[in-house]
């Protein structure tokens, strides 16, 4: 009997750790995400541009990916620092989204993040690798096409 309560400690333990790993995913660059974005079907345009408008300095570069209603926006950054930032704001996005049906994942590592999020007909994930952030907010029906590309990267 005692060891199914170890058993469900640790396993409680890994949950409410998020899972963290010592794993180490090496960055991609934004040349990476065009050519992953463009083989799958996508239009990529440059959106830094967007990002210098509203004096965000620590945005070093942002592409967003679009097929159909389907969009996914890789942004880079100067440091991890804002990276991270940027993903908190994300996660309080989600925190919205939340619904009696609603599930997620999490996943962490040495150097990166995932959360993803399905909720009321929505498919949310972001990911982040050092100073790198992928992420996006789309309908349910396009999931499988969001998930490949972010397999495709490695993110």
């Amino acid at each position: 009997m005692k060891k199914v309560y170890l058993f469900i400690f640790v396993i409680l333990g890994l949950l409410l750790t998020g899972c963290t790993s010592k794993e180490v995913k090496n960055t991609k660059t934004l040349d990476n995400f065009k050519t992953v974005a463009e083989s799958n079907g996508f239009i990529v345009t440059d959106k830094l541009s967007d990002y210098q408008s509203q004096n965000a300095d620590y945005i070093t570069g942002a592409l967003l990916a679009t097929l159909d209603d389907a969009e996914i926006e890789m942004v880079t950054y100067t440091d991890n620092e804002s990276a991270k930032k940027t993903l908190k704001t994300h996660l309080e996005a989600f925190k919205m989204m939340k619904s009696p049906s609603m599930t997620g994942s999490t996943s962490k590592g040495e150097n990166f993040e995932k959360h993803t999020i399905i909720s009321n007909g929505y498919y949310g994930v972001t990911s982040r690798i050092d100073d790198t952030l992928i992420f996006s907010k789309t309908l349910l029906k396009n999931k499988e096409l969001v998930e490949k590309v972010f397999n495709d990267l490695g993110y």
